[in-house]
């Protein structure tokens, strides 16, 4: 058997820091709010386990696959609503890039 993962959500947090979800850590309330931005965040994860996760993943076209990033030093004291402006941003940035590359 693998090592149990535990999920921890930011739903209803976006004005609290990172580091204070993590902290408080409500993971037995279940909070989900079905939003466009789906963001997976790896934590103490190696990465033969972030391959197999993301291996794992649906590769059909109807499957939109979350924005992956994991905790650095920078981030850890960002309100979540800025991590999710941040990432959004790189994942503009790098689409556009494909784009204008396949252009």
């Amino acid at each position: 058997m693998g090592d149990p993962i535990e999920l921890i959500s930011g739903s209803k947090q976006e004005s609290v820091k990172v580091k204070d979800i993590f902290d408080r850590c409500i993971c037995n309330e279940n909070v989900f709010e079905d939003k466009d931005a789906k963001i997976l965040m790896f934590l103490g994860f190696n990465d033969q386990q972030i391959g197999t996760a993301l291996n794992g993943l649906p590769k059909d076209a109807g499957f939109v696959r979350p924005i992956f990033c994991g905790l650095t030093e920078h981030n850890v004291n960002w309100p979540l609503s800025d991590l999710i402006k941040d990432l959004l941003a790189e994942q503009n940035f790098w689409s556009k890039k494909a784009k204008d590359k396949q252009d």
